[in-house]
């Protein structure tokens, strides 16, 4: 992609310090093209957890789940699966303050995920319960 945009715009890349990544996936007849701005972490690495599950979910299938359900700003949230708190991370990193609860069966994964919360500085904004 790089070498196009140079030939067709006459722009330089700079693959190491870039300042717009362009993604285009190409899925049978369909072309997506998108942009993430640098200043930016890539989604699937955008929360530094500090509990991670053995099945702790990725950012960004946390975030395709929330656009799959259609969430919008404003809304409330229940993770009944919690986990270490992913889905409830991203709901807020995406659509702004949000009341957010997690419920799991495990009391060590509820922890982790409280401690998750309070890293990221969102932990007001989330209740974890035991079920």
């Amino acid at each position: 992609c790089g070498e196009a945009m140079y030939e067709y715009y006459n722009i330089h890349a700079n693959m190491k310090n870039p300042d717009v990544i362009i993604r285009v996936d190409v899925v049978g007849p369909i072309v997506i093209v998108a942009t993430l701005h640098s200043g930016t972490v890539e989604i699937s690495k955008r929360h530094k957890l500090k509990f991670v599950n053995k099945v702790t979910i990725k950012s960004n299938v946390a975030y395709a789940m929330l656009q799959l359900a259609n969430v919008k700003k404003g809304y409330a949230l229940l993770d009944p699966f919690c986990g270490s708190g992913t889905v409830l991370l991203e709901a807020i990193e995406a659509f702004g303050p949000m009341k957010c609860v997690g419920a799991d069966r495990s009391k060590k994964v509820l922890k982790g995920a409280a401690e998750n919360a309070k890293a990221e500085g969102v932990e007001k904004h989330c209740t974890f319960i035991h079920s």
